[in-house]
């Protein structure tokens, strides 16, 4: 099953053409791929707070460009190309593919304020005759830490109109905002860490260091068109 098909099934079933609309098409080729990953990169820095990346996503990405970046140039320098540099290269290349698919899939496949020439640098086509878009979700949530195993959280997240369970029906995924330590955070715009709760991934996993320490979440619903819904009250959990 490939990352969107994961992504919309991870939703109510109704949700799955909605989710098809917009498609994404990587580079395969070395060198087309190349030139693909140098304009997305700066790209999504550039628009990261227009566009609602999160910076932990572009952490991430940061060091993986890097080693692409490195291997790619091995294959063009007199002293270390050859075969075996490009099979570096290629080798690492579905890695850096996945995680940047990872990063369009999340915040701007179905983003409705990604301008149109973006959409085109990022490979994004858009199915405008049947483009469906829903307003943000209005449902608050009120969140527990579930302990299940070490080192981990997993959640009871009640959606405060039903007081269920169940994501309201535009909806599909649950964004969790944290901070670990020892001092709750002052609101959620100190919560740097984050994480995406859907029927595929449920919890969040620590190192041995954070042991002791406390996690602080806020929570907030997304839906199939990258809208927000408001954020819960924060909620805690000892991370034992």
């Amino acid at each position: 099953m490939d990352y969107l098909t994961a992504l919309c099934k991870s939703a109510d079933n109704k949700h799955y053409k909605t989710c098809k609309m917009n498609t994404l098409s990587i580079p395969i080729l070395p060198s087309e791929f190349n030139d693909y990953q140098d304009n997305v990169v700066p790209l999504m820095n550039e628009k990261a707070v227009e566009y609602g990346i999160l910076p932990k996503a572009l952490t991430d990405i940061a060091p993986i460009k890097i080693k692409w970046d490195a291997l790619d140039a091995a294959c063009t320098s007199e002293h270390t190309k050859g075969l075996g540099a490009t099979a570096n290269r290629n080798a690492y290349q579905p890695i850096h593919s996945a995680a940047l698919e990872s990063i369009v899939m999340l915040y701007l496949l179905h983003n409705v304020a990604v301008i149109p020439a973006d959409q085109l640098t990022f490979h994004i086509k858009q199915h405008t005759a049947s483009r469906v878009s829903t307003p943000p979700p209005t449902s608050t949530i009120t969140g527990k830490v579930i302990y299940k195993e070490s080192l981990a959280h997993y959640f009871k997240l009640l959606n405060n109109d039903s007081n269920k369970a169940k994501r309201p029906d535009d909806t599909v995924f649950t964004e969790l905002r944290y901070f670990v330590g020892l001092v709750p955070p002052e609101s959620v715009q100190d919560c740097k860490e984050s994480e995406f709760i859907n029927n595929a991934n449920k919890k969040v996993e620590f190192k041995a260091v954070d042991e002791g320490k406390m996690a602080y979440y806020f929570a907030r619903y997304i839906n199939s068109n990258g809208k927000k819904g408001p954020w819960s009250l924060m909620f805690n959990g000892r991370i034992i």
